[in-house]
């Protein structure tokens, strides 16, 4: 015969096997709902730093797109308008520089230089094609400049004179910008936010900017 503690073992074991597998169950359905929550806080951010972003290059564009309409350049006076750029510039205070070029991807024009000196050409910037073959403004992916040391966005507006395209009035966007954008829609203190081109390119980071820029993704976001 079964002892008296075998016997209140088993109805212990009985009664407490459904409450354990219960516990479990919330266990497990707390922790689900906890990580969709998770989830779903980080798209919101994400959308909100995509806004965030489009907003911002969307301002660069507006104000190249006026400055394309200028009659300085409209009359080809281009001693005229490098001045009219360089005071744009000083309002805009992400811009490091502004340069135009032709319909031949020839640059005749660079804030970074002094009027008439000899400058490296666009023909074969992917973002200055994409301009050539859409007619209208485009955003770069990250680049390096070609007159002075560091990364940019180029931001590009077609000039568009009796349907043909004449100049191309680019302005280089520094990536500590964006870094600015991030960092305000990022608020908390172990978040990480960045901003990575088509190429998988780190174009700007809410951290550690001057780290990161210009380095690929890891291969884990990659892959995601």
């Amino acid at each position: 015969p079964l002892s008296l503690r075998i016997h209140l073992l088993t109805l212990i074991a009985v009664v407490a096997a459904p409450l354990l597998v219960f516990a479990a169950a919330m266990a497990l359905w707390s922790a689900h709902q906890q990580q969709r929550a998770v989830e779903s806080g980080l798209v919101d951010t994400s959308r909100a730093m995509s806004v965030a972003v489009e907003n911002e290059l969307q301002g660069s564009i507006s104000a190249l797109t006026a400055l394309a309409t200028s009659r300085e350049l409209a009359a080809d006076d281009l001693a005229a308008f490098y001045e009219q750029a360089r005071l744009l510039r000083t309002t805009q205070h992400w811009w490091y520089s502004v340069w135009v070029g032709d319909a031949h991807g020839r640059r005749i024009l660079s804030l970074e230089r002094p009027l008439g000196e000899p400058l490296p050409p666009l023909a074969d910037r992917d973002y200055y094609a994409e301009v050539l073959r859409t007619m209208r403004p485009v955003v770069s992916g990250l680049i390096e400049s070609r007159i002075t040391s560091g990364h940019h966005v180029a931001v590009a507006v077609p000039v568009i004179r009796d349907g043909a395209l004449r100049y191309i009035v680019v302005a280089g966007y520094r990536p500590e910008g964006l870094s600015a954008i991030l960092r305000n829609v990022v608020t908390a203190p172990t978040g990480v936010a960045s901003v990575v081109d088509r190429d998988f390119r780190v174009v700007s980071r809410s951290r550690d900017v001057d780290k990161w820029v210009g380095g690929q993704a890891t291969d884990a976001y990659i892959a995601a």
